[in-house]
């Protein structure tokens, strides 16, 4: 398994994986995972709009995201996303979101995922995140 950043050419395969990822949530004994009931549709092109601007967004701005993708065998299985505050005041904290497709669960690439994300700003000086 590898992780590597998600360009803005990948958003199309991110939306539709977490979609999938959500679509799990529940299921087979499994944890709700996301913060929308099971009967409420996500419309995907208006994720994928959001996705670019927020992904695009400086990190020196409000409502900036950058994403991580889990790959086992060329597949996206896996993503990791870090996600700056909404208002100026709270752009010292990050909010970070993970899913694995149940398929490739309990094989260590959350872990591997997570670990990449906290080697990001390990320094006080470090602002680059991709």
């Amino acid at each position: 398994m590898i992780v590597r950043s998600l360009l803005t050419d990948d958003i199309d395969g991110y939306v539709h994986h977490v979609a999938e990822v959500d679509a799990e949530s529940g299921v087979g004994g499994a944890a709700h995972s996301h913060p929308y009931g099971r009967s409420e549709l996500r419309d995907r092109i208006g994720a994928r709009d959001l996705e670019r601007v927020r992904w695009t967004t400086d990190l020196d701005e409000p409502a900036w995201r950058r994403a991580w993708g889990l790959f086992g065998q060329g597949e996206l299985i896996g993503y990791l996303y870090l996600a700056g505050g909404s208002l100026l005041s709270q752009l010292h904290r990050v909010e970070m979101g993970v899913g694995v497709a149940s398929s490739h669960r309990r094989r260590g690439g959350g872990h591997t995922a997570v670990g990449s994300g906290n080697q990001v700003g390990a320094t006080p000086t470090e602002r680059r995140l991709d």
